[in-house]
């Protein structure tokens, strides 16, 4: 998706270390931002997406399964071009008012986004926009994931991320893993 194997490389690290600080995990960002960079073609901009929504999630106590959802709802909306109706639900499932965080982002009412949305003009780009509002500076989700801190959630994510990525790193380093590859190569 990225181009070259460096870049995954530089994607792949930078979502263990937000693995380590939200409560969703490794597996889970993973896909996720594969997901949307398969929209977006950059990595960097799918973290920054998928961080402000899992913030606004967070915010509302929702984990992993509505992320998942969340995203793929957002990869859906991004290929057909515009949010219908039912996808705005998705994101009212998930304990966020999205069609709200639109108004407040873009200075429109609820009812001219659902306009928008009812005229097929609702697009991935201002979903996009609203959550970077919502989740970064003075948004209303920006320190969710600071305040989500300490909480079973968020811990027992980081402590299954963070023994994941160190059993990795040991299998790796004592050459368990080239051994394998190789005995499957022969």
């Amino acid at each position: 998706l990225l181009g070259s194997t460096e870049k995954a490389r530089e994607a792949i690290e930078m979502i263990k270390k937000d693995a380590k600080s939200t409560p969703f995990e490794l597996p889970g960002l993973l896909t996720a931002n594969q997901l949307l960079t398969g929209v977006t073609g950059d990595a960097k901009r799918s973290e920054a997406v998928l961080l402000n929504i899992g913030k606004a999630l967070s915010a509302m106590g929702r984990g992993q399964p509505e992320l998942d959802r969340i995203i793929i709802n957002l990869q859906q909306i991004a290929q057909v071009g515009h949010a219908s109706e039912v996808d705005m639900k998705q994101f009212a499932y998930a304990g966020v008012d999205a069609y709200k965080l639109i108004a407040e982002s873009t200075g429109m009412t609820v009812q001219q986004v659902r306009s928008l949305q009812d005229e097929g003009k609702l697009t991935f780009d201002m979903l996009e926009n609203a959550f970077n509002d919502a989740g970064t500076g003075a948004g209303k989700y920006a320190n969710a994931f600071e305040n989500a801190n300490g909480t079973w959630t968020q811990t027992w994510s980081n402590f299954k991320d963070t023994v994941s990525q160190s059993m990795a790193g040991i299998v790796k380093d004592s050459g368990l893993f080239d051994e394998v590859k190789k005995r499957l190569q022969d």
